[in-house]
């Protein structure tokens, strides 16, 4: 999600013409994704919809980082799906 981001930055995205995203790391060890997922194929006549993602890692070892999260995307038809990940990176934080 964030590994070229220092501390306090963040960065908008835009994938596919479909999902616009804003994260942000807020500290060295935690990020935050929010966004919005535009899917008119979908059939969907409802347009309130969202996405949001937190993500925390610490150090586990020497170059070692243990990492995990979870995301939410919520569609009006569906309700809400959430999942949550995890894992383990070398070198630097996987956020």
């Amino acid at each position: 999600m964030l590994q070229n981001v220092r501390k306090r930055e963040g960065y908008v995205s835009q994938k596919e013409l479909f999902l616009t995203s804003f994260a942000v790391r807020v500290t060295n060890n935690f990020a935050i994704l929010v966004g919005s997922f535009f899917h008119p194929f979908l059939g969907q006549s409802k347009a309130t919809n969202f996405i949001i993602s937190i993500k925390f890692a610490t150090k586990t070892g020497n170059n070692f980082y243990t990492y995990a999260g979870g995301e939410l995307l919520w569609l009006p038809e569906f309700d809400g799906i959430a999942i949550s990940y995890s894992g383990l990176s070398v070198d630097e934080p996987n956020l």
